[in-house]
């Protein structure tokens, strides 16, 4: 593939990311696998609600692949819907459930709290920081954290779950990160099993 090829096709597939992005944000949607297979472009698509995704009888999926086709130009698209089977690990999922919240004018405090609960109830750390004008004309920035979490290394990288999202409120925009550690490194445990035997 040429290099300006490689450009379109991801372009292409950040538009796609966006436009189910929109589409299923009441469905908990948290992000899509694009793959090329010989027969077409497989499209998978994880959501914390499927069945909000896939309609009554797939009716849903139908009209969604012929947008997509009208939309984006492609052909052969198979689209194939799984389910986010513990929605409080995964970040995306948790970060646009504080959007939603936020939106329909809950504290951002009350929020966080009840949001940061229910993550460490299944997971070993956990991380909220909203920023924006939570309140009054300065924008700042709020973290809430629980639990063990590496904000560096390579625990960082390869166990850290992060996810984005944006509330649009009259004051401004607010923007949301949530960073998840679902549970601890293997060498953690061993530590700490040892410590409490002993």
């Amino acid at each position: 593939m040429k290099e300006k090829e490689f450009i379109v096709e991801g372009i292409k597939r950040a538009q796609i990311e966006e436009y189910l992005e929109k589409l299923f944000d009441r469905a908990g949607y948290s992000h899509c696998e694009i793959q090329r297979t010989p027969l077409g472009l497989r499209i998978v698509v994880y959501a914390a609600r499927p069945g909000l995704v896939i309609g009554r009888r797939g009716r849903n999926i139908d009209k969604i692949v012929s947008e997509i086709k009208k939309n984006f130009g492609l052909d052969n698209i198979n689209l194939d819907v799984r389910e986010v089977e513990v929605p409080e690990l995964d970040a995306q999922v948790m970060a646009r459930e504080i959007a939603r919240a936020l939106e329909r004018g809950i504290n951002y405090k009350k929020v966080a709290h009840v949001m940061l609960r229910r993550i460490m109830e299944k997971a070993a750390g956990c991380c909220i920081t909203i920023s924006g004008k939570l309140s009054g004309e300065l924008a700042r920035t709020e973290k809430f954290f629980a639990g063990y979490l590496k904000y560096a290394g390579e625990y960082a990288e390869t166990l850290v779950r992060t996810g984005y999202a944006r509330a649009e409120l009259k004051p401004g925009v607010i923007g949301i990160q949530v960073r998840i550690l679902p549970e601890l490194p293997k060498e953690m445990k061993i530590e700490k099993e040892s410590e409490e035997k002993s």
